[in-house]
């Protein structure tokens, strides 16, 4: 089994209501660096923590509305 990778990725708040519309603002490393960077997009950022598998996202959370 391949080790499991942790992103945190900033959308706009469209992404609370429709995912499939909505746009990526960037992708980080880190959650200090996508919390930090979440200001510089608006108050409607959302920060994602994405877990991905072998190249495939397995799980999706929520971090900031």
């Amino acid at each position: 089994m391949s080790k499991k990778e942790k992103s945190w990725i900033l959308f706009d708040g469209r992404y609370l209501t429709d995912p499939e519309s909505t746009s990526c603002y960037e992708v980080c490393l880190t959650l200090q660096e996508a919390m930090s960077n979440a200001a510089d997009y608006g108050d409607d950022t959302v920060v994602v923590e994405v877990t991905s598998q072998e190249g495939k996202v397995v799980k999706q959370k929520i971090v900031k509305k």
